[in-house]
């Protein structure tokens, strides 16, 4: 036999080989072999048994405690629809709040500047006189806040105040944070006392009429150091832990920061204390899974004494920008030195091109005041006079708060203070 058909047929052909097929057979009396395979069948074709059906059981948090504290109950959608209309009156453009908010002892400190040894009769006088415009104050304002223990007084003439400011057509708040206390393991700072009794506190204030509170608290800025990492997470979670409770007692809950600025600071540094305090405090907040659209907050405008109103105002509302989220239900601004500077700062705020996230407004207390006691000395001959004096601040700082101040050119008087 040829020894070349002999290695075709041993081996097959060369073509045969590189498709990979068996050898193909021509000679006479050969015949291709058939090849056959087992095949495997397929995982789908498998009869296989159903799995049983397992019986989902409810979670019960009972048994694991560690899985109950990450669960918050949230607010009802009534609940929200109350507190969101609360904060949109609050907010109503070109009003603001006027913050009555001193203790009983330093009412009657600031009294001695007329009044040898203030009475309790002294105290109703003034109270009532500062809320004696009435009606014509919803023009201007929204609401009042008051220390919790001076809303329980009458005025002088027997009316509660609660009742004047019902009347006036203005919303009640109350501010109920208490004594300030060291926080240990820092450089002399401060946290806020008073949550330990809070719900029971706002069940109370619901029931005379509130609609609204606020909470301060207190950043000093001595030293590079501070606000420390502690203080900044102490009252963070303090002012979470009140916004959290207010709401859900169905009060509005203004979050009110405070800063003590030291002197020299340069406008890099204010800024980096503010966005510190304002990203902690809204870091806190989510974690409390507060209602955002139901907060207030009260922020001070970062004061620089040798900028202008302006620089001022960019400034501020830059860190503002980088840290306030757009759900937040309002921004009020809190006064500075004096009345003047405040209404010309907040001004320039509202002209800002900056875009803002929400309405801002003014929570004004002692600059509004000043001057008063002056005008009144104690004789009831001069209420009017204090009355009228009064109206022109509140409208000065709602003009303000729309950003309607006139040019530089013109001027709005303040008694004896120029707004220019």
């Amino acid at each position: 036999m040829d020894s070349s058909f002999e290695g075709s047929t041993r081996h097959g052909s060369n073509e045969d080989q590189l498709n990979l097929r068996p050898p193909s057979l021509s000679h006479k009396g050969h015949t291709k072999p058939e090849v056959q395979f087992k095949t495997t069948p397929r995982l789908n074709d498998r009869k296989t048994k159903p799995a049983p059906k397992l019986k989902k059981k409810p979670l019960r948090l009972e048994k694991y405690p560690e899985l109950r504290i990450r669960f918050v109950e949230p607010l009802l959608a009534d609940q929200e629809q109350t507190l969101q209309k609360t904060v949109k009156e609050l907010m109503e453009p070109g009003k603001g709040i006027l913050s009555v908010d001193d203790s009983i002892r330093l009412l009657e400190k600031k009294l001695k500047q007329v009044f040898a040894e203030p009475k309790e009769d002294d105290r109703r006088r003034y109270l009532e006189m500062l809320l004696g415009a009435n009606h014509h104050m919803r023009l201007y304002l929204s609401g009042v806040v008051f220390r919790e223990k001076v809303i329980d007084q009458r005025g002088y003439m027997g009316r509660r105040l609660v009742t004047i400011v019902k009347e006036a057509g203005l919303k009640l708040g109350i501010r109920v944070d208490r004594a300030l206390v060291r926080i240990p393991g820092t450089l002399g700072e401060w946290a806020t006392d008073g949550l330990d009794t809070y719900e029971d506190t706002c069940a109370r204030l619901k029931n005379i009429g509130a609609e609204f509170v606020m909470w301060r608290c207190v950043y000093t800025t001595t030293g590079l150091i501070t606000p420390s990492n502690l203080a900044l997470q102490v009252n963070s979670n303090t002012l979470a832990r009140f916004a959290s409770i207010s709401q859900k007692m169905g009060l509005v809950p203004i979050v009110a920061v405070e800063v003590l600025w030291e002197p020299g600071q340069s406008a890099e540094d204010c800024q980096n204390v503010v966005r510190q305090i304002l990203s902690s405090l809204f870091k806190s907040l989510q974690e409390h899974q507060v209602f955002i659209e139901g907060t207030i907050v009260r922020v001070p405008a970062i004061y620089l004494p040798n900028y202008t109103a302006q620089t001022i105002a960019d400034v501020t509302m830059k860190v503002v920008n980088q840290t306030l989220p757009p759900a937040i239900g309002g921004l009020y601004f809190s006064s500075l030195k004096d009345l003047s500077l405040s209404l010309v700062v907040l001004d320039a705020i509202n002209k800002c091109p900056i875009k803002k996230p929400t309405i801002i407004s003014f929570c004004f207390s002692n600059v509004i005041q000043e001057g008063v006691l002056d005008i009144w000395g104690g004789n009831d001959k001069n209420v009017t006079k204090v009355i009228d004096e009064l109206l022109r601040r509140f409208k000065s700082c709602s003009i303000a708060a729309m950003g309607q101040c006139p040019e530089p050119n013109q001027t709005i008087f303040v008694t004896n203070i120029t707004v220019l």
